[in-house]
């Protein structure tokens, strides 16, 4: 049986020159990347150039790349400091309206159509979370990067990225209760 090999695996052949094991990488990357970064920038022309960008600085810098490191938490901390960089210079807001739902990075299948309850959701975080806590929120349940992973490419402690998801996810619920209560203070 044919073994495919880990993300890992790949970064280290392509960190001694295997540039068809970077390709794979990044067509395994590619979509999630941009589903990231999409919700880092203000337009989709600008996440696909951020994911661009990345995956170039990603392979240019790959002998930075510690193998023992999962993959997908060096790329995303490449991403987001290019992003944050890219508003600074721009002058604009990190975070611009969703363009795609995210996708499980467990199931590459292709589904029958957006799940109406991750539509709902990733739209209320949008509107209601700051943009530090939707990249958190993105990375652990988009992404399913661990806590210390999301630390790293937030370069937030993991004590903050935890109170960061916990404030997220209740200010999710209470976003959530509103909009079922028809709109009105949940609270009340």
């Amino acid at each position: 049986m044919l073994r495919i090999p880990t993300d890992e695996e790949l970064a280290a052949a392509a960190r001694e020159g295997n540039a068809d094991a970077y390709s794979l990488l990044v067509s395994r990357y590619a979509t999630r990347l941009f589903n990231f970064l999409r919700r880092r920038a203000r337009t989709e022309a600008d996440a696909e150039d951020l994911a661009q960008e990345t995956f170039i600085r990603a392979w240019t810098k790959l002998h930075t790349y510690r193998p023992g490191m999962r993959f997908s938490t060096w790329l995303y901390t490449i991403g987001t400091r290019l992003a944050a960089t890219h508003a600074r210079t721009r002058r604009l807001p990190e975070v611009g309206p969703p363009a795609v739902e995210p996708a499980d990075p467990r199931n590459s299948a292709p589904a029958d159509g957006p799940d109406p309850l991750a539509v709902a959701l990733w739209s209320a975080a949008d509107r209601v979370l700051p943009p530090e806590q939707r990249s958190a929120v993105w990375l652990r349940y988009a992404e399913d990067l661990a806590v210390g992973e999301i630390a790293r490419v937030l370069g937030k402690s993991r004590v903050n990225v935890r109170v960061m998801l916990f404030r997220a996810r209740r200010t999710l619920a209470a976003e959530l209760a509103r909009i079922e209560s028809g709109g009105k203070d949940a609270s009340t």
